[in-house]
Order: C-alpha cells, then structure tokens, then sequence
C-alpha cells in the first residue's frame, strides 16, 4: 500500500494540509549516515522494483522523505526512477518532494507519471488535483478531471472524495460537491468534512440544508474555537439560536478577547427573547473595543425597546460616530433619526 502526505484542500485558504508521518523517525536536521535510517516495511508494490539496488535507494528515499530529508530523498528517487521508470510510487514520491521544494510544474508532471503508470493511485491523484485547485487562476476542470478517474478506481478514498467535493464547489456545483462530501461523511465522518459540506450549502445561501450538519459539527468539536465561530454563523443564519449561542458559549470559552464573538451571540441570545444577556454580551464587545459600532448599535437598539432611550440614543450616537460610512453606520443614523423623531 502506497504510503505519503497527502494534500487535503481547507475550505477557507485551499491551503494543503501536509503532515509526513513516520513512527521512530526522530533526530537532526543534518542528514544521518546511512545505517541510522529505520526505513519502514517496502511500501510500493515490491515487484515494481526489479533490482536490489534499487529496492535499497526506494527504502532509504521513503526514510528520508519521513526526516523532512527532501535533497537526499531527491537523489535517491531519481536513480530508483532512472533503473525502474515504471515504478508509480517513486514517481509519486518524487512529485511530493518537489513539491517540498516548491517546483510546482515538476510535481505535476511527476504526478502525472505516476497516474500514467497507475491510474488508481489515490494519492497521486489527490495532490495533483490540490496543485490545480490551489494554482490562480485555479484550474478547475483539470482537478476534476483526474479526481472523477480515480474514484472511479479507488471509490471508498476518502481523500479523493474530499477533494472532489472542493472542485466541484470550485464550478458552482452545489449538488455534485454535496454528494462527494455526503459519500465521504458516509466512509469516515468527521469534524472537517461535514463542515466543508455545511460551508458549502451555507455559500450557496442554502442555510438550511447547512443547519443539520453544523448540529452534528457541535456533536464532535472539542477545542477549536474557529471552527464553533464557523460554526455559530452558519446557525444564526439558519434561524438555529439556541445552537447559536451555544457555539459562541464554546468559543469564547476557549477565546474570550474577540468582541465580535460577543456581539454574535448576543444577536442570538435576543432571537431568543433574552433581551438583557444579550445587551450583556453587546457592552461586554464593547468594553473589549471600545470604538466598536457594531457593539453599540446592537446596544442601542436593545435600549430603545427597553424604552432606555437616553442609553439608546447616546449609543446609537457612538455607533454612528465610530461607524461613520460603513453599513453599520449608516444603519445606526438611521435608527438614531428615527428615536429622534420619536418613531
């Protein structure tokens, strides 16, 4: 079974998440003499590699790769490539290590080799398919292309249908990107895809279908305050406050210096009725920031139904003067003409 990183795209940057795994591969970053690499078991297919040399230079280039060793590594994959062309993982191997190196065009034609030579390779595949998303412009079609092949080969890789799931997101596919988030939910269900899926419906202003998935993101978190953020929007938008609030709860927990935050779940806590644990969170924003506009509009606007109208007004005016031309702004002068007038 062929063993490497592979690039699983993240929906907010299509950033590659790289993490080389090795069981005892500790020490320095100066290259080790030979006899202390600790190689793991042959990863490819055995019978790919026709000689002993070159089954040698194979296993200590895997070594290498897993020390972050990409120069020494290069080398070796190099010689296993030259004496054994049709070898698909060390053309695979090679293209990750190119990628390391920043050589953006080789590691695309490495993993092109590799798919030539093995089509179902899943992780030549993924990575490939991450270069073209992430390429600017991204090349869209391409991924698919490549990604559609081989899950039709490989149709249990999670990882293919991850990325698949990004591409088709990437064409405006709302349908086709759920379905290969749904199928991979249904092979390994876990925190990061089911938020892909809910961010994908959540951008495609489908908030509905994005609410039941960001309920079940609540079930599995544990420590991520971005993700409850993520998280908390997606809710408030689907009309899910108490899950809303619940969200905010978990991630000021662990952050508690984000005024936005607050402010957030205050608008959620008010959706619900609590007018004053919401005006809490609103002044809690605002003693974090502040000149922050959005902290006090949503103050004030809680005030005014209070009929607190000297605290509204006098926020509303702070909303209006730290606010200035920006659309919270504008929105506070508004309201604060209309609690002028008595309206």
């Amino acid at each position: 079974m062929f063993k490497m990183s592979l690039r699983a795209l993240n929906r907010w940057t299509f950033a590659c998440a790289m993490a080389v795994a090795c069981a005892s591969c500790a020490g320095s970053s100066q290259q080790q003499r030979d006899p202390d690499l600790v190689a793991d078991p042959p990863l490819g297919d055995e019978s790919d590699i026709e000689n002993g040399a070159a089954k040698t230079d194979y296993q200590r280039a895997i070594a290498y790769i897993d020390k972050e060793h990409w120069a020494e590594a290069k080398v070796l994959l190099a010689r296993v490539i030259g004496s054994t062309p049709e070898n698909a993982e060390a053309h695979a191997y090679m293209g990750l290590v190119l990628e390391k190196e920043n050589d953006l065009a080789g590691a695309e034609k490495s993993y092109l080799a590799a798919l030539e030579r093995k089509p179902g390779l899943a992780a030549a595949a993924q990575n490939l398919a991450a270069i073209y998303l992430t390429a600017q412009p991204p090349r869209v079609d391409d991924a698919i292309k490549h990604l559609e092949k081989a899950v039709a080969l490989v149709p249990d890789d999670v990882g293919l249908l991850q990325n698949l799931g990004y591409a088709r997101a990437a064409k405006g596919d709302v349908a086709g990107s759920a379905k290969a988030f749904q199928s991979a939910i249904a092979k390994a269900d876990s925190v990061d895809l089911r938020l892909a899926l809910a961010n994908v419906y959540a951008d495609a202003k489908q908030v509905e279908k994005a609410v039941p998935h960001a309920k079940k993101i609540l079930e599995m978190a544990k420590d991520d305050p971005k993700i409850f953020v993520n998280v908390g929007f997606i809710l408030e938008y689907g009309g899910a406050f108490a899950e809303c609030v619940t969200a905010f709860d978990r991630a000021i927990k662990l952050k508690k210096d984000e005024p936005d935050w607050f402010v957030r779940r205050g608008r959620c806590k008010d959706e619900l009725g609590n007018e004053d644990a919401a005006l809490e969170d609103f002044q809690a924003a605002i003693k974090l920031k502040p000149d922050f506009a959005a902290g006090y509009f949503y103050s004030g606007v809680v005030q005014r139904r209070q009929q607190k109208l000297q605290s509204a007004e006098f926020s509303l005016q702070k909303a209006v003067e730290y606010g200035k031309d920006t659309p919270i702004g504008k929105l506070a002068a508004k309201k604060l003409r209309e609690l002028q007038r008595g309206q």
